[in-house]
């Protein structure tokens, strides 16, 4: 699922306005590569992504630091096979998700299940009101399958 790319680098140019930093062309690289994946990204995924843009990993992560302190970006709490943590954005995250994990190689992709919504939604919480909801769905990918079976033969 694509992010909104506009509304991603508005919050950050209020954050780095009220922190009295800078918005500098790498920042705005890092934000851009986050908004046009539709999955989350590991710290060393995203430094192979903008790599071509001679952006440092250094700057990698101080930009992801200053993401996450601005509340553009999050981590996500799954449990993968190489526990690496991966980030995604929080625009455009409002009301319902599926987070589909592979536990081999740790990728995630986001999914909706109309389904599932109505039936979270439709649920009488006792003493609570539900706004949203993430759910993680653990399994393995096409791609670690196929490796799985090349691997067998």
């Amino acid at each position: 699922m694509k992010q909104d790319y506009t509304e991603a680098a508005k919050l950050l140019q209020q954050y780095v306005e009220q922190h009295n930093l800078r918005v500098s062309y790498e920042r705005g690289v890092i934000l851009k590569t986050m908004c046009e994946q539709d999955q989350a990204l590991s710290s060393t995924e995203l430094v192979e992504a903008v790599k071509q843009h001679n952006i440092s990993r250094a700057t990698v992560f101080n930009t992801l630091k200053l993401l996450l302190s601005a509340q553009i970006i999050s981590p996500v709490q799954a449990r993968t096979a190489d526990k690496t943590r991966r980030y995604e954005l929080n625009t455009g995250r409002r009301g319902s998700r599926i987070e589909v994990v592979c536990i081999k190689c740790g990728r995630i992709t986001q999914s909706t299940d109309k389904v599932v919504e109505t039936q979270l939604y439709g649920k009488r919480w006792r003493n609570f009101n539900i706004s949203g909801f993430t759910v993680y769905v653990y399994g393995e990918c096409k791609h670690c399958r196929a490796l799985t079976a090349r691997n067998k033969k």
